[in-house]
């Protein structure tokens, strides 16, 4: 008996020594996140929960004759969910003969109060949206069709952050997700914002047939980790400091490039280089641009893959060359140490023979909240 009892005491320290052991094992703590807008006003359920659109015509446009005449509406059935799902559209209706004009219907959503994630900034702040585009006629005589998204103050100035940069909403029908971030401070807790998302057709001398973007599921989404967990706090593993922000690029700090990007600079952000294209005057009626980084002008390795821009004849417009993983810590230190960036530009008139290669050294910045 005594050694049966000797044996039961023994399990018991083993057990306890356990449970202790388990105590002191510090507990994964699960991120909490916020969606900005919701409800009807994000996934257009219903309804199309307090959006409104606006139609805004520059170049040489008389509506339905020289531009296309854009409106925006609600569709009850076909979304992103599903057949019972509802969601918004942008129409372009039909042109006689579209001139040099540019068409853009801006959606915007009504006013949020951005609280982060229980009134403290994130450790991370993203966007999704998702489209429908029907615009394969459209692209397939040349029209330049293009879909954006930003982040703007409710009232005067305040914000304006692209979240989703001007891009070809592509030419297979069906719903794709497209995806974005801003850096996790760039929204002020407390004060109120709008999403604004941008559809814009034209640019070409030609008959157009009518095409549409659906759009649906407009999430701004707000994670910070909880207290005590992996990644969570200041300079954790995807946190808000140190190497963990910004996605592990070293900028967690950094503010998205601005809207309109200065001449001869090169703005670094989420691993990406922003600047800004111009087509020369003498390049009529448009510029066909192939640029891409290099480390030097005699056979330089490409920094970035090629990108193509399709830009008016005298106009500048804002593009984006995505920085190859090999080289990311070493245009890094370009913008720390203040250096420039060679940039190759292929550009081709849209009309005739006229080409050219030029050049472009640009200071590479990282824009922080001063």
């Amino acid at each position: 008996m005594s050694d049966i009892r000797n044996r039961v005491a023994a399990a018991a320290a083993f057990l306890a020594a356990v449970l202790a052991i388990v105590c002191l094992v510090p507990g994964q703590a699960s991120a909490a996140s916020n969606n900005y807008p919701s409800g009807n006003a994000s996934d257009f359920a219903t309804d199309s929960g307090g959006w409104t659109s606006e139609a805004v015509y520059a170049g040489l446009c008389v509506q339905g004759l020289t531009c296309p005449a854009l409106t925006g509406s609600y569709e009850s059935a076909g979304g992103a969910g599903g057949a019972g799902d509802g969601y918004l559209s942008a129409n372009a209706g039909a042109t006689v003969a579209a001139l040099l004009s540019t068409s853009t219907l801006n959606y915007t959503s009504p006013a949020f109060t951005y609280n982060g994630v229980g009134g403290q900034n994130p450790d991370t702040l993203g966007f999704s949206i998702a489209i429908n585009p029907n615009v394969t006629q459209l692209l397939n005589i040349g029209v330049n069709v293009t879909i954006s998204a930003r982040i703007v103050g409710a009232g005067q100035g305040g914000a304006d952050l692209v979240v989703i940069d001007e891009q070809n909403p592509g030419a297979t029908p069906g719903w794709r997700t497209l995806t974005g971030t801003i850096g996790p401070n760039a929204l002020d807790v407390g004060k109120q914002y709008r999403v604004m998302v941008s559809a814009s057709f034209g640019g070409l001398a030609g008959v157009l047939p009518a095409g549409a973007i659906g759009i649906d599921d407009v999430t701004l989404t707000a994670t910070r980790a909880g207290s005590g967990g992996n990644g969570g706090g200041n300079g954790g593993n995807g946190g808000n400091g140190g190497n963990g922000g910004n996605g592990g690029n070293g900028t967690g700090n950094a503010l998205p490039p601005p809207k309109v990007i200065p001449p001869n600079k090169a703005f670094f952000y989420r691993n990406k280089l922003f600047i800004r294209v111009k087509c020369p005057r003498a390049f009529k009626p448009r510029c066909r641009i192939a640029l891409v980084a290099l480390t030097k002008k005699r056979r330089g390795k490409k920094l970035t893959p090629v990108r193509r821009a399709n830009i008016r004849s005298g106009r500048f417009g804002r593009k984006v060359l995505g920085v190859k993983r090999p080289f990311r810590a070493k245009v890094r230190r370009m913008a720390k140490n203040k250096k420039r960036v060679l940039v190759r530009l292929n550009i081709r008139s849209k009309r005739g023979k006229k080409k050219a290669i030029r050049y472009k050294r640009l200071k590479v910045v990282i824009r922080t909240r001063r």
